[in-house]
C-alpha cells in the first residue's frame, strides 16, 4: 500500500504525491481552468492539496472527463497558482524551485505504475513490459497499459514516453500528434 504522501524527483522536476482518500471524494472542491501550453489547450485542475487532473484538448470534453472522474466534486472555474506552476512544468520553463504537489485518485496498482512513469528520464522511452518489470509485475503488461491509460496527469506523469513492444508509438489518450510532439520536444531539449 502506498504511503499517504511521497516525494519523487525526476531529471527536471520534483513532485510530492499524495493519494486521494475515498472519504475525500464525497465533497472535494476542485478548481479548474483551461490554460495554453506548448502542446495546446490544457484543462488543469487542482484540489487544495495539489494538481489532480491535466487533460489536453477541447475544454468541454476535458471538463466532462474531469466531472466523470470526480462525480461528487464541487467545481469552481478559477485560475490558481498551482495551475500556473503546472503550466510552467509542462512548458519546461526549468526546474521549479519547490516540488509540485499532485493529489492523485487511483488504486494501489495504478499508483505504482504512475510512480514508475515518473522515474523514466526525459528524452528516454520505455515500453509497457519494461514498466511492468519495474514494478515487479512482469506478467501484468495489459494491466500496466490500462493503468497508464487512466493516468490523470497528462505530460507531467509521462505516459507519453511509453511505446509498444514493437517500438511503435501506440495510442495516447490526448492524441498521437501530441504524443509525438512531446517526445520530439524532449529529445531535442536534451541535445541543447
Amino acid at each position: 500500500m502506498m504511503q499517504p504522501s511521497k516525494t519523487f524527483h525526476t531529471s527536471t522536476q520534483s513532485f510530492i504525491i499524495e493519494r486521494m482518500l475515498p472519504e475525500e471524494e464525497s465533497s472535494i472542491v476542485i478548481s479548474y481552468h483551461v490554460h495554453q501550453t506548448q502542446y495546446g489547450s490544457a484543462l488543469i485542475a487542482n484540489t487544495r492539496k495539489g494538481i489532480c487532473f491535466i487533460a489536453f484538448g477541447d475544454g468541454v470534453k476535458t471538463l466532462e472527463e474531469l466531472e466523470m472522474r470526480f462525480p461528487k466534486g464541487i467545481f469552481h472555474r478559477e485560475e490558481t497558482e498551482l495551475q500556473f506552476s503546472a503550466v510552467g512544468a509542462i512548458d519546461q520553463y526549468g526546474a521549479l524551485s519547490v516540488a509540485l504537489p499532485l493529489h492523485l485518485k487511483g488504486s494501489d496498482f495504478e499508483m505504482r505504475v504512475w510512480q514508475a512513469l515518473l522515474q523514466t528520464q526525459k528524452g528516454m522511452l520505455t515500453t509497457y513490459g519494461e514498466i511492468a518489470r519495474t514494478i515487479g509485475a512482469p506478467q501484468a503488461v495489459r494491466a500496466v497499459a490500462s493503468a497508464i491509460g487512466r493516468n490523470p496527469i497528462a505530460c507531467l506523469i509521462p505516459c507519453h514516453r511509453v511505446l509498444r513492444a514493437d517500438g511503435k508509438l501506440g495510442g495516447y489518450h490526448w492524441g498521437i500528434d501530441i504524443k509525438r510532439k512531446m517526445i520530439d520536444w524532449e529529445r531535442a531539449s536534451i541535445l541543447r
